[in-house]
């Protein structure tokens, strides 16, 4: 994949863009209020041996099974996994905190893209088109029961009631009969278009904010909010446009 300026739109994402009508910025809602859910929250487990009964407690899985290879290098009865029930502990801050947290990442998004306009996209509940195509396994079927941050619906709420949060809207995109969209599927239909009407010479510019998997593989300005060891991962949006090229070569013979 090559990010590259585009016929003159955009410039390298180590430069910030000159602006020359609105910055537009498309926030995946759902990653942000995961994020800011999530930060200082501690988890940990508790596991309980079913026959005695007695309970220890580890910072993780992980933690709890080099415990038990250790245990049960002492042992002539090994103990297996099986044995143990799991208790998933979930310390959260208030939720003063976490909407906090959301309003912060929304504020160094704006500044970092010089945003006019802020949009901001939650998941709607329910099936998207997306589960019809799934006919083997459910789709995202393995992210069930998975343990979700404890203030992540409050925070979706202060989005939606403080921020203007709101869902994408519903639309047929196949013959199945659901009509709803993912957020990262709306956000890519929005920067795909930005795109356009960039090419065609438009000067307002729509950035996907999102770090989904998907999104550097569709052309359009794109920004990532996140941050590693406090250092950005982006400074400025950077604009992609050539996805790169797929070259057919024999192989060479020895």
């Amino acid at each position: 994949m090559k990010l590259r300026k585009g016929k003159g739109e955009g410039p390298p994402d180590t430069l910030r863009p000159e602006k020359e009508g609105k910055n537009v910025v498309a926030i995946d809602g759902s990653l942000l209020a995961f994020r800011a859910a999530a930060a200082g929250e501690v988890r940990s487990i508790v596991a309980t041996h079913i026959k005695s009964k007695k309970s220890k407690a580890f910072a993780n899985r992980t933690a709890f099974k080099a415990w038990l290879v250790e245990k049960n290098a002492e042992k002539k009865t090994p103990w297996e996994a099986i044995d143990f029930t799991i208790e998933d502990i979930q310390t959260a801050p208030p939720e003063k905190v976490c909407f906090g947290n959301a309003k912060n990442i929304i504020n160094y998004i704006v500044q970092a893209c010089d945003a006019d306009e802020v949009e901001i996209y939650l998941d709607e509940d329910g099936d998207t088109f997306r589960h019809g195509f799934a006919t083997v396994q459910k789709y995202k079927g393995t992210r069930d029961g998975k343990t979700k941050p404890t203030n992540l619906a409050a925070v979706k709420e202060y989005l939606v009631i403080h921020q203007g949060a709101q869902y994408p809207p519903r639309m047929k995109v196949t013959t199945d009969d659901k009509e709803i969209l993912e957020v990262d599927d709306y956000i890519n239909i929005l920067k795909y278009n930005g795109w356009k009407a960039n090419m065609e010479g438009g000067k307002d510019k729509l950035i996907s904010v999102s770090f989904d998997k998907d999104d550097l593989g569709n052309s359009g300005w794109s920004f990532d909010f996140r941050r590693k060891d406090g250092v950005p991962l982006m400074r400025y949006p950077i604009w992609i446009d050539g996805l790169g090229e797929l070259t057919f070569r024999e192989k060479q013979k020895d």
